[in-house]
């Protein structure tokens, strides 16, 4: 199977991978729970703001971008909703799995890329899902900080992470979908 394929959950090229592995490897290491919350917190207001200054139907189209670093192919043909239904899976799975982790108990599933594709009929209630769960993502952080947890669950990307690391993917995620929801913006024609 080509890691260039754009069959859902195909990965990332080889070299990419490893090049982004280490980065979150070095940048979990260094960035405290705190930190990651308020980039968090700023990502979550910067793509609110785009989302709310635009006309509902453009979010809806959906625009074929360029591949960027730590997307899959098959995530390079969104619209600006979609973006978001993607956010909302991840970062309530993200909770879920470290609530897991800081009660010592095993989370309740195999995370496969594949499994958070977005739905393509998406609508606008989307956005005040992505609000409202963003909300309940921030106020369950910041009441479990610390984070960082002896238990570890499997990322396919990232091998075994704790709490902690977790979190900081959550942060370092919704960055990369924030970059894509420029890209698709700028497709559409607003910049």
């Amino acid at each position: 199977m080509s890691v260039l394929s754009d069959k859902p959950g195909a990965g990332l090229p080889a070299f990419e991978n490893f090049y982004l592995n280490a980065f979150f490897k070095i940048g979990s290491a260094i960035t405290s729970d705190k930190s990651a919350l308020s980039q968090f917190q700023t990502t979550t207001k910067e793509i609110l703001r785009i989302v709310e200054e635009q006309d509902l139907g453009l979010l809806s189209q959906r625009k074929k971008i360029p591949r960027l670093q730590g997307i899959e192919a098959s995530s390079c043909n969104w619209s600006v909703l979609m973006v978001l239904d993607h956010l909302n899976q991840v970062n309530k799975t993200i909770v879920e799995i470290i609530r897991s982790l800081k009660n010592s108990n095993e989370p309740f599933l195999n995370v496969k890329i594949a499994d958070f594709k977005p739905d393509i009929d998406v609508d606008v209630e989307a956005i005040d899902e992505f609000r409202e769960g963003n909300k309940r993502y921030w106020a369950f952080a910041q009441s479990h900080i610390p984070l960082r947890t002896s238990a570890t669950h499997r990322h396919p990307w990232f091998g075994e992470i704790d709490g902690h690391q977790w979190h900081v993917l959550a942060v370092a995620h919704q960055k990369i979908h924030l970059r894509q929801i420029y890209k698709i913006m700028a497709m559409i024609g607003v910049v």
